[in-house]
């Protein structure tokens, strides 16, 4: 099911339920999010249709062991160049990101965590 994060005249921010898998003492997460932007007579926009999918996968930090962090998402879509009403050509529109993260938290009073 869709759900509706924000629908304002002619912008609709929208996103599918979060998933959650557990195994080998590790979580993934799968998501979904879309934008879609029109014109309307009092605002003008670049007509985006944009959306977002990605996943993370990580263990939770538990104290004297590793924990890790790996996330990435892909963007694509169309817009137009401006907001202009005589602007007619849509651009693709193509994005990543990734990033990882490896730590320690070490077994002590205050919880310290060395992160690379």
């Amino acid at each position: 099911m869709i759900k509706i994060l924000k629908s304002l005249s002619g912008v609709l921010i929208y996103k599918l339920p979060q998933r959650t898998l557990s195994a080998w003492n590790s979580n993934a997460e799968l998501f979904y999010f879309g934008l879609d932007e029109n014109d309307t007579h009092n605002r003008p926009t670049r007509n985006r249709d944009i959306h977002s999918v990605g996943g993370r996968w990580y263990k939770n930090k538990t104290r004297s062991e590793f924990n890790y962090q790996i996330e990435v998402v892909y963007q694509f879509g169309e817009s137009r160049a401006t907001a202009s009403a005589s602007d007619r050509e849509d651009l693709d529109h193509s994005a990543y990101f990734g990033r990882i993260e490896l730590g320690y938290s070490f077994a002590a009073l205050w919880s310290p965590r060395l992160v690379a």
